[in-house]
């Protein structure tokens, strides 16, 4: 996605992929501090309204990715937004 989507070329994919899956080895070593800690880094975005888009576009295609937008996937992504600041109304969740 990283290297598709032309507001995200400016990112390292390699980079982004490192980036991943550091978070996903918190979140299965401790799930609540390591979803804490994501919403705490997503935030840094609230107010930057073009790159939350960005994020939570990337995040409901992933999510919709196997065909299956699950109810757990559908309130990850209502969490991002809230840290974004962001009406989850205005996505497709």
């Amino acid at each position: 996605m990283l290297e598709t989507v032309q507001e995200l070329r400016i990112y390292d994919p390699h980079a982004a992929v490192d980036i991943y899956r550091d978070h996903v080895d918190a979140l299965a070593a401790d799930s609540y501090a390591a979803r804490k800690k994501i919403l705490e880094t997503v935030a840094r975005l609230a107010g930057d309204e073009a790159a939350g888009n960005v994020l939570i576009h990337a995040c409901v295609a992933i999510a919709k990715s196997d065909d299956d937008f699950s109810p757990p996937e559908q309130i990850a992504v209502r969490e991002l937004c809230r840290a974004l600041g962001l009406d989850p109304a205005t996505f497709d969740i």
